[in-house]
C-alpha cells in the first residue's frame, strides 16, 4: 500500500508539471589572469537578453569566475534577471569538467520576486555555447508545477 501511495503522488506530480524553458543570448566581457602554466582564472561580466516558454522576456546581468587547472574547467556565475513586468529572479550557474567553449551544468534559482517566487530552490539543467569570445547562447530546462 505504501508503494501505491508513493507511485500515486509521483504520477500526480508529473501530470501537474510542465517543462519550463529559458533561453538567452549574451555579450561577455572577461579578464584573464595566468597564475601558472597549468592554472588560470577568468573574471566574467555578462549582459543578457532572454525569453521563456511562458511568453515572458527581459534583460539581466551576470558576474562570475572560471578556473582552469590543467584540463579541468570550473564555472561559478551569479545572475540577476528582470522581466517586462519588473519581476526579478537570481540564479547560480555551475559547471565543471567541461570544455570552456561549450558545456552543460546546473542553474539554481536563489531568490525571486513576483511570479517567480515559486522558482526559489528550483534546479534546472542548462547548456551554453559560445560564438567567439564575446557572445554566448544559453538554454535551461526544468519541470515546474502547474
Amino acid at each position: 500500500m505504501k508503494y501505491l501511495i508513493i507511485l500515486f503522488f509521483s504520477f500526480t506530480y508529473f501530470i501537474n508539471a510542465e517543462d519550463y524553458i529559458f533561453e538567452s543570448s549574451a555579450n561577455l566581457k572577461s579578464e584573464n589572469m595566468i597564475i601558472a602554466d597549468n592554472f588560470s582564472v577568468k573574471n566574467m561580466s555578462i549582459e543578457i537578453r532572454w525569453t521563456d516558454s511562458q511568453g515572458e522576456y527581459g534583460k539581466g546581468r551576470c558576474i562570475g569566475l572560471s578556473t582552469k587547472k590543467i584540463t579541468e574547467v570550473r564555472f561559478k556565475v551569479y545572475c540577476e534577471y528582470y522581466d517586462s513586468d519588473e519581476d526579478m529572479f537570481w540564479t547560480l550557474l555551475e559547471r565543471s569538467n567541461s570544455d570552456a567553449a561549450a558545456g552543460v551544468g546546473v542553474a539554481t534559482y536563489l531568490n525571486a520576486t513576483g511570479k517567480y517566487k515559486n522558482f526559489i530552490g528550483l534546479k534546472c539543467n542548462y547548456a551554453v555555447n559560445y560564438m567567439g569570445e564575446e557572445t554566448n547562447f544559453y538554454r535551461h530546462k526544468c519541470q515546474i508545477k502547474n
